[in-house]
């Protein structure tokens, strides 16, 4: 099966981060904790998806001012963030070294976060391969998940999830899944959604209404009254949870897994740089250079 994957990788520098222990270093005693996690989880993942698919994995970073889109629609998304250690901060130039040495095609576009670049490949790249696989634990990419080819892979939990999965977890449609977020928002990126509706209220009015919350408004109930009241509050969440799927994306290189890493010496180069020793076991000989077949 012809597979595109697409890694959150900002996702996956945080997960590796306060996942690994902080002491992890290199020779010159640069931190490499989040990059040496960065690199375990992709090469296990991609290994074990090669098992029974043509992996075809592409690399989605923020862009340069990331939030700017949405900051222009409400300048506290994202405000009560905590500030990001020095100590990770000066990884994140070492894993997008790492996606280089791993021949693995990097995207990112100034003013838009990793979650578009994903969504507008998703949209682009639908009809081009039997299957799409969005690695990422973030909610906010399930409105991607459009039709049963199109997953969710978990890394914390290891597990891919459909598209009837998340339907049944949240009781929504796929389509109207920005609706649904819109209407309770997210304390985690600080979208403020509609007071006084939570999730359960929010499944049932998406139901009735069919996700047409304009229409629904007009009923005049109780909570037609208060999404009224809360209408810049809707609106404005609507757009900040709302997924690009029109960006310009060129993902002209791009190649099958295994001969992305296999006899690949920049990348053996890099992890004996970074002093990755477990990498190098794990998926090296140590006899002669290549990357060990029965891994793949």
């Amino acid at each position: 099966m012809k597979t595109l994957v697409l890694f959150d990788v900002s996702n996956f520098i945080f997960r590796a981060y306060h996942s690994n222990p902080k002491d992890l270093t290199n020779a010159n005693g640069e931190p490499t904790n989040a990059i040496y996690g960065v690199a375990f989880m992709f090469l296990a993942i991609l290994k074990d998806f090669s098992k029974t698919r043509d992996v075809f994995p592409v690399c989605c970073f923020d862009g340069p001012h990331s939030r700017k889109t949405r900051t222009d629609v409400d300048e506290t998304y994202k405000q009560n963030r905590l500030a990001i250690d020095d100590a990770l901060k000066v990884q994140f130039k070492g894993v997008k070294t790492l996606v280089d040495a791993m021949n693995l095609p990097k995207i990112e576009i100034a003013s838009k976060e990793a979650d578009d670049v994903i969504a507008s490949l998703v949209h682009q790249q639908k009809e081009n391969f039997e299957e799409i696989i969005i690695c990422s634990p973030d909610k906010d990419l399930c409105q991607c998940v459009i039709n049963d080819n199109i997953k969710i892979y978990d890394p914390k939990k290891k597990v891919i999830i459909t598209k009837t999965e998340i339907e049944e977890k949240y009781k929504v449609s796929m389509n109207h899944f920005k609706q649904y977020q819109a209407l309770i928002g997210d304390k985690a990126d600080n979208v403020k959604g509609v007071k006084g509706i939570g999730p359960k209220y929010a499944t049932t009015i998406i139901n009735e209404c069919n996700g047409n919350i304009e229409e629904y408004v007009k009923t005049q109930t109780k909570y037609a009254r208060i999404i009224q009241n809360e209408k810049e509050n809707y609106t404005n969440s609507l757009k900040m949870v709302t997924l690009e799927t029109d960006l310009k994306v060129d993902l002209e290189f791009i190649q099958y897994f295994p001969d992305a890493v296999k006899d690949n010496t920049t990348l053996k180069e890099y992890f004996q740089k970074q002093g990755f020793q477990s990498l190098l076991k794990r998926y090296y000989q140590v006899e002669q250079f290549g990357f060990i077949d029965e891994t793949i």
